[in-house]
């Protein structure tokens, strides 16, 4: 496993407490390490893992995909990809339980979790979290994002 150091910025200023996560080495993202992570941010006392390290360690994974190749696992990808533009997407706490419910299907039931994950997507009203978050400390800078 090659580290992967995530220096965390948040208004400009870099926080104390980088991460460091692991890919394989040849850069490809596996089911397991997202499961973690994503678990990890669940978890409401691993206060390291925030919206802010989440939305940085998406946009660190898609780099390291760019240079490795395309992503073998469709799934993976398409999470990964929504990560990196979390606070665009307003992908928020509440959408990690039905990632990690796709993530637990077999791989030859990809297919199915893509649908899975896009169609929990499709009904996510982004307007409506986006006033729901605008005071929110991460997301709030972001709320009149398009």
């Amino acid at each position: 496993m090659l580290p992967m150091i995530l220096p965390l910025i948040h208004n400009g200023e870099r926080v104390s407490r980088p991460l460091i996560f692991s890919l394989d080495q040849d850069s490809k993202l596996q089911r397991s390490e997202l499961t973690q992570m994503l678990t990890r941010w669940l978890d409401s006392e691993d206060v390291q893992v925030d919206e802010l390290a989440i939305w940085q360690w998406g946009g660190e994974a898609v780099q390291a995909r760019e240079g490795s190749g395309p992503e073998t696992d469709e799934l993976v990808r398409d999470i990964v990809d929504l990560l990196a533009a979390l606070p665009y997407e307003m992908v928020v706490l509440e959408d990690v339980p039905v990632f990690l419910d796709a993530l637990a299907n077999p791989l030859d039931e990809t297919d199915l979790s893509v649908n899975l994950l896009w169609n929990h997507m499709d009904v996510v009203d982004v307007d409506t979290r986006r006033l729901q978050f605008a005071q929110h400390p991460f997301y709030g800078q972001f709320a009149g994002a398009d």
